[in-house]
């Protein structure tokens, strides 16, 4: 499994344990300061930048996953599959217009 944050790292811990090596967890924190861009999942920054990690993380890791817990992982998860299941509800149904083939004269 590849390495994460707390919050990836916490969920995992809350779906399948055995499969999270948390002797591998080390906490790197290396993304440059910025005004504008910086890494957070509940908060996004304004300017969204996909830099190769490699680039500020020797380890793949970009937080603090030694402090992750199953705990922690459990109200993320189960707020995640309710936004899903409210996202699905909506989108069922959400009215749909009439297409318009626009190259035809």
């Amino acid at each position: 499994m590849a390495h994460g944050g707390e919050l990836e790292t916490s969920v995992y811990l809350q779906l399948a344990p055995e499969k999270v090596q948390m002797e591998k967890a080390v906490r790197e924190i290396g993304m440059p300061d910025s005004e504008f861009i910086w890494m957070d999942l509940t908060e996004g920054s304004p300017v969204h930048l996909m830099d190769e990690r490699t680039r500020f993380s020797k380890s793949g890791t970009h937080g603090d996953p030694t402090i992750a817990t199953a705990e922690k992982g459990r109200p993320i998860f189960e707020a995640v599959v309710e936004a899903f299941v409210r996202l699905v509800r909506k989108f069922k149904i959400r009215p749909r217009g009439e297409r318009t083939d626009c190259h035809q004269q």
